[in-house]
Order: C-alpha cells, then sequence, then structure tokens
C-alpha cells in the first residue's frame, strides 16, 4: 500500500506552518509515522521513517523556510509483506522536494501478495484474484523516484506528486507481470511503473483540511481516481518528540480502470484509506 501512504497527511500538512527559522536546529533527527487501511482493494500497513536532517538555509525568506536534505531508513510492515531500505529527501525550496528509496520487499505469501502472470492479456479482478488463493512468497525491491510541488496562497493549498518506480522480483521463468496491490496496476515484474497525483486543499486554522485530490497511475494499463480529503490534525509545535497527530479519510471513485468503472465492480464502489499519522524529533529543541 505505499502508492497511498505517500499523501501522509499528518505529516505534510504540517510543512506549510513551520517554526521561525532562527529557531530551527542545523542537525535534526526526526521521524515520521503513518498507519492506515484501507479498501478496495484492502490494505494495511504501518509506514515509519526515521532520519538525520540537515537544513540548508539560515533565511527569512518564505520561499527558503524548511528546506533541508534528510537520509536514513525506512521501514513498512503490513501482514502481506515487509520493506526495508535507505530513503533520502532533498527539498532546495520550500516549494520543491524531491525522494529517492530502495526497498528489500518480502511477501509472506498472504492476502493475495503476490499474484503473478505470463501475460498482461489476463484478469486481475478482485473475484479473479481472489480465486487464486493467498498469493506467493517473493523477494525484491523496489527504487522510488519521487517529485512534489506544493504551493499554499492563504488557506489554499495545492500539491503535486511525481513517482516513478522500478520493481524487480523473484519469479518463475515465464512470469513476467504481477499485480502490484499498492499501487493497484498490473505491473512488469522488471520494470517501471508511474502514479501522479494533484491534491488542492483548504486548511483552516482549527487543524481541519478538506480537499480533493485526483489520482493517475500507469502501469499495463493508466487509471483515474478522484474524491474528497478530510483530515484533522489537534496541533503543529515544532520541536516536539510527538507533533502533527492527524486523523485522515481520503475517498475515490474510479474514473477509469479495467475492473472498478463498473466492467466488474460498480464505479459508486470508492477506494477507502483512513488512519493516523504523526510526526517529531527524537532530540526536542
Amino acid at each position: 500500500m505505499t502508492r497511498w501512504l505517500v499523501l501522509c497527511l499528518g505529516v505534510w500538512c504540517g510543512t506549510f506552518a513551520v517554526a521561525a527559522d532562527d529557531d530551527v536546529p542545523t542537525n535534526r533527527l526526526f521521524m515520521e509515522s503513518l498507519f492506515a487501511v484501507r479498501t478496495n482493494p484492502q490494505g494495511l500497513q504501518e509506514r515509519f521513517y526515521l532520519s538525520y536532517r540537515r537544513k540548508l538555509f539560515h533565511s527569512d525568506k518564505v520561499m527558503l523556510s524548511d528546506t533541508h536534505f534528510s537520509v536514513g531508513p525506512v521501514l513498512t510492515l503490513s501482514p502481506g509483506f515487509v520493506a526495508v531500505g535507505p530513503q533520502v529527501k532533498f527539498q532546495p525550496l520550500a516549494i520543491l522536494g524531491f525522494r529517492v528509496s530502495y526497498e528489500v520487499l518480502g511477501t509472506f505469501g498472504l492476502f493475495g501478495q503476490i499474484h503473478q502472470f505470463e501475460s498482461a492479456e489476463v484478469d486481475y479482478s478482485d473475484p479473479a484474484l481472489k480465486a487464486m488463493g493467498a498469493g506467493t512468497p517473493r523477494i525484491g525491491g523496489q527504487l522510488s523516484l519521487e517529485g512534489r510541488f506544493q504551493l499554499k496562497l492563504g488557506p489554499v493549498a495545492i500539491r503535486d506528486t511525481f513517482m516513478a518506480r522500478r520493481y524487480d522480483f523473484t519469479s518463475e521463468a515465464n512470469e513476467v507481470f504481477f499485480f502490484d496491490q499498492n499501487t493497484d496496476l498490473l505491473a512488469p515484474t522488471h520494470g517501471w511503473i508511474w502514479t501522479h497525483d494533484v491534491d488542492l486543499l483548504m486548511l483552516a486554522p482549527n487543524g481541519i483540511t478538506l480537499g480533493a485530490r485526483l489520482s493517475t497511475g500507469m502501469g499495463v494499463e493508466m487509471t483515474h481516481r478522484l474524491g474528497p480529503i478530510l483530515a484533522f490534525t489537534w496541533y503543529n509545535r515544532p520541536g516536539q518528540t510527538f507533533n502533527t497527530p492527524t486523523i485522515f479519510v481520503i475517498s475515490q471513485w474510479h474514473v477509469a480502470h479495467p475492473y472498478r468503472a463498473g466492467a466488474v465492480s460498480s464505479q459508486w464502489s470508492p477506494t477507502v484509506a483512513f488512519g493516523f499519522a504523526f510526526s517529531g524529533d527524537l532530540t526536542p529543541w
């Protein structure tokens, strides 16, 4: 479920309200945590990122606020798989950020992870996948390259996130595709997919965030989803060990999908994700 966790509302909404530049230490030990569940398709996971974060600029200019470089391990735990590896983030401007990660991923052969195929001409609808059983234990790696643009004007914020991901999984000789439950795409066993999200948000002073997200994914076929976002952040106090505690729900209807836009599942059945996120400094300041 890595793909739909990228939003991480509890953490990134906090980036729109940061401490004064003079108050932020040059060097920090920073953490981000997100626990979430999803339906259509199903998923459940905890994602934790611990990093050394170094501030890039000392400036009172808005464009240079919260600029940093960070590096550290990222760990994802799920009933169906575990993934761990290094992650690097680079934010040269307040409006622009980049992320690179490589994770070694192992599936347990449970909860439909993973099912592999010899051809792209396959039925990977929910009924077909369920009939195939629990899944197959596999080991592999995934390389993720991500770019993000975000901008806030008054209470309105927009965020544009593009991610390209390379998969390399063990497989039988002729199994060249697999159903990626994370992205809800039919993906190459050795190859690339990409996803693109555009979020339009209204940030209220009482911690409520309202908005909408348009999601596009491209594996063997292209998919589109659209729907609302609702989140509540109790507080944002930079420097605390436990900060930006947030609950959120994201509901999206499938505008285009081989099976979820009416061909098998009703187009009125949305993908729904909800969860809890927080961030913080291991050394408070």
